[in-house]
């Protein structure tokens, strides 16, 4: 910080000398010593603030690079796991494609009991859309079926010439139990006009 002490008096030399010179303050002979303290004792807090300022900015500045580095990998986080998740959707369909080719009617229940995937000779044969997924077993199958998908459980698998609607054929059913804790039952309704 620059403060200047002079007896020189002309004003446009003392503005000149304040602004090429980034003087802080000009103070004119003769000064009042207790004006002149205050003038230094502001002058330094002046340095100390500017002087805390830059420390902080220089902080801000790095602080904001890292949030730019921090956001960018985000970024690529975000684009990869949303990459995944269009190629698992992607293979989901597939499944669902290759389950509705299939000419039995599948039908997968979770462990609760809960409609958890079904395919579209399943939904023709047994007149309950897929859209019925979410529900328990209990309140949308006759009690037969029921009683079928409870032998299952205690069994590990069954099998049986079975009606369902009115429709004839062979209602097989295993438990599912998978590496990944995925756990349910799946049921394969097979006509007897297929079978044949």
């Amino acid at each position: 910080m620059r403060i200047v002490l002079s007896g020189y008096a002309d004003i446009a030399s003392i503005v000149a000398a304040v602004n090429e010179g980034h003087i802080y303050k000009f103070v004119p002979k003769p000064w009042n010593d207790d004006e002149l303290k205050v003038t230094i004792s502001n002058a330094i807090e002046r340095y100390f603030l500017h002087k805390k300022n830059v420390e902080l900015t220089t902080e801000l500045s790095e602080k904001n690079r890292t949030l730019l580095k921090l956001n960018q990998e985000l970024k690529e986080l975000l684009e990869e796991k949303s990459e995944n998740l269009e190629f698992r959707a992607k293979i989901v369909t597939a499944y669902q494609n290759i389950l509705d080719a299939i000419p039995a009617g599948i039908f997968g229940i979770d462990s609760n009991n809960v409609m958890a995937l079904c395919n579209s000779t399943w939904i023709a044969i047994t007149g309950k859309a897929c859209g019925d997924l979410d529900q328990t077993t209990a309140g949308s199958f006759a009690e037969n079926l029921n009683r079928f998908i409870q032998e299952v459980n205690v069994k590990g698998k069954a099998k049986k010439r079975f009606t369902v609607n009115g429709i004839q054929g062979i209602l097989s059913g295993i438990i599912m139990k998978d590496r990944d804790s995925q756990e349910g039952i799946i049921l394969i309704f097979m006509r007897e006009d297929d079978l044949q």
